[in-house]
């Protein structure tokens, strides 16, 4: 559904209607069973909007990143033909405004040029600038130079049931076939920054392919996720698999208990190939030999870095918060007999007389924490899978 936010289409809608439209046909192909990889969804609006209707806007119409592999949109050059709007339109005017909305929109995203085209009747004759040719070889090197900007589709044709204001039939041709066509494309085209391909050549598979931009591992961390990059580096170092193994997942938002802890810290230690002895089931009463995680925790005990908590028990399935987290870092980093210098009031949260001050104010020195905002440390919050993976990564220096 190209140009959705154009007053020429039948299918014109409001955004809201078109983005439930767009998510509704994924979700089709998905149950469907359709490859994932089989099909690039495009999101391909109008550049240029009525400026009497701002909620046109192409934003306003965008399904998300979740939804979208790559933004795309039209722009043309028509010259002189228009009766109202009529402008020479350069790279600058044309195509370059939003180019620039695109990026802010879907920074993470390749773009497409999905349809341009320009015509031959200038606006001012007397112009020499004013050609198809020297539009052509302008805006095309332009684009080129444009960061994420991947592919160009021109609309070479005569457009023979089209009226563009006083012209019919507009011709947008640039290429003739063979040997022919304006000088400035076929000067651009020899640019090594170019390759023209018709619509069944295969290098269209291997293009779709490249531009769909850095993908994500996990299903649910996607590029533009705040801690996507310390996620797929812990991932990449073999300290996580993920939470859920089909499709692969991290679940970042979830509260990592002190079980899941154990194992985070000792393979940040030790190395992704690390794995403990056996478990004895006799450290903590409440950790049997049988317990998933037994061995990791009791690895943790045998290193000092905890010694549970309390009366012979390590609560495994409790969240560890971010006080704890500040203590089991630094003793995993520094050994067991390591002691913090004293503190002297980072954190407006906490007070030098706090049981963990010195342990946090130490995690901050060294640059693995900058608190949760607002000069806070937020000490009794629980730790996420994705505040562990940052913390893992700058204690241990992951690659």
């Amino acid at each position: 559904m190209p140009e959705m936010n154009g007053d020429w289409t039948a299918y014109a809608s409001d955004g809201p209607t078109f983005i439930q439209a767009f998510i509704r046909i994924r979700t089709i192909f998905n149950n469907a069973g359709v490859p994932r990889d089989a099909v690039r969804w495009v999101f391909a609006p109008n550049g240029w909007n009525n400026p009497t209707y701002s909620w046109k806007q192409f934003e306003y119409f965008y399904p998300g990143d979740a939804y979208t592999d790559i933004i795309s949109f039209s722009a043309y050059n028509y010259g002189g033909c228009p009766t109202q709007y009529a402008a020479w339109d350069k790279f600058d005017t044309s195509m370059k405004p939003y180019l620039d909305r695109m990026r802010v929109m879907a920074p993470s995203k390749p773009i497409f040029i999905s349809q341009t085209g320009v015509l031959s009747v200038p606006v001012n004759a007397g112009d020499s600038s004013q050609t198809k040719s020297a539009w052509i070889e302008d805006t095309f090197s332009k684009l080129a130079d444009y960061p994420a900007v991947r592919a160009i589709i021109y609309f070479n044709k005569i457009n023979t049931y089209e009226v563009v204001g006083n012209c019919t039939a507009p011709d947008y041709r640039i290429y003739y076939g063979g040997s022919s066509g304006e000088t400035g494309f076929l000067n651009i085209m020899k640019d090594s920054r170019f390759e023209k391909l018709d619509l069944n050549n295969s290098k269209w598979d291997d293009i779709t392919t490249v531009y769909l931009g850095p993908s994500a591992i996990f299903n649910d961390v996607p590029v533009s996720y705040w801690a996507n990059s310390y996620i797929e580096r812990l991932y990449s170092a073999g300290i996580t698999g993920g939470c859920v193994l089909s499709p692969l997942q991290y679940c970042p938002d979830s509260t990592v208990t002190r079980a899941q802890m154990a194992i985070f810290l000792e393979k940040g230690k030790n190395g992704s190939s690390f794995v403990p002895s056996a478990a004895s089931g006799n450290v903590f009463t409440d950790v049997p030999g049988t317990y998933w995680a037994a061995a990791w925790i009791e690895k943790l005990a045998q290193d000092g870095i905890t010694g549970g908590c309390g009366s012979n028990i390590y609560c495994p399935d409790n969240a560890v918060t971010r006080a704890q987290m500040a203590i089991f870092l630094l003793k995993a980093k520094y050994g067991s007999n390591y002691t913090p210098p004293p503190a002297i009031g980072t954190f407006t949260d906490v007070p030098t007389t706090y049981w963990a001050a010195a342990w946090i104010e130490q995690l901050a020195l060294e640059g693995i924490t900058s608190g949760c905002g607002g000069s806070n440390y937020c000490p009794d919050n629980p730790v996420t899978r994705a505040q562990m993976a940052i913390f893992l990564v700058k204690a241990f220096n992951l690659p």
